[in-house]
């Protein structure tokens, strides 16, 4: 018996215009008048979020992969991990000149350091300084110069820095690869397992839906993992089940045909 439903956002509850389809929220509030839990679980910060989907579709939201748990209802977090800025700043330091553009994502906002897109959104700021930064850091992804070896600049941020996870990211529909940094043993299947300890809820009694790279771990562990129609063949290789693409509103699809 399902008792959590997790969704992932980009290329998955999103389609390619970032827009989520009122057939798929729909379902999910059907889904939680049966009294299923439902889950964003996105690598995006919270402002983030509710700039593309109104949050009152969820339970709960577990953002920047995992680093911060966010109870809608209560409108507070109860899940929250940082990474020291004194480490962000040695890490900026040891590759700077290998980087195009970093982003010290905090539980609400983007800091774009390096590289800006003059963004008018509220939530990405601008900095020519971390100093800037003034609240606790979630995560920090790391865009490389054209030509940088994603593979070795990762290994070479793990060999100093032990105390943080690396991973190689990559969307569905693009071929650009990048760096995310987040606090020591987390992803987004850790801070599900966190959620359903606290819920009573275990990864078998979970279904996901999901398509890029940060999607791997939770896919396959949980006990129904869904992988959209656009996902990436890894992605696709441990899920479970397959559903249409997130331009065919393929949560909906697949949950109107399974219940």
């Amino acid at each position: 018996m399902i008792k959590l439903i997790g969704t992932d956002l980009d290329g998955t509850l999103l389609d390619d215009n970032k827009k989520a389809s009122q057939e798929t929220l729909e379902v999910f509030q059907e889904a939680k008048r049966r009294n299923v839990i439902i889950v964003a679980v996105t690598g995006r910060t919270l402002d983030s979020v509710k700039n593309v989907v109104d949050i009152s579709f969820f339970d709960y939201l577990i953002l920047n992969n995992g680093a911060n748990i966010y109870d809608v209802s209560l409108q507070r977090t109860i899940f929250d991990r940082s990474i020291p800025k004194e480490i962000a700043e040695q890490i900026t330091e040891l590759i700077d000149p290998d980087v195009f553009q970093f982003d010290y994502c905090t539980f609400r906002d983007y800091h774009l350091y390096k590289h800006f897109n003059n963004s008018k959104c509220p939530f990405i700021k601008e900095i020519n300084s971390l100093d800037e930064v003034t609240d606790s850091i979630s995560k920090i992804n790391i865009f490389l110069n054209e030509g940088k070896n994603v593979k070795m600049i990762k290994e070479r941020i793990e060999r100093h820095f032990r105390g943080i996870q690396s991973f190689i990211m990559q969307d569905s529909g693009s071929d650009k690869k990048w760096i995310v940094l987040t606090p020591e043993s987390l992803n987004k299947k850790e801070s599900l397992v966190f959620l359903g300890n606290k819920l009573g809820i275990s990864l078998s009694e979970m279904m996901f839906f999901g398509d890029g790279l940060n999607d791997l771990e939770v896919i396959e562990a949980v006990g129904v993992g869904v992988a959209m129609g656009n996902a990436l063949e890894e992605v696709k290789e441990k899920a479970k089940e397959q559903t249409l693409t997130n331009n065919e509103n393929g949560i909906a699809y697949y949950l109107k045909k399974r219940y």
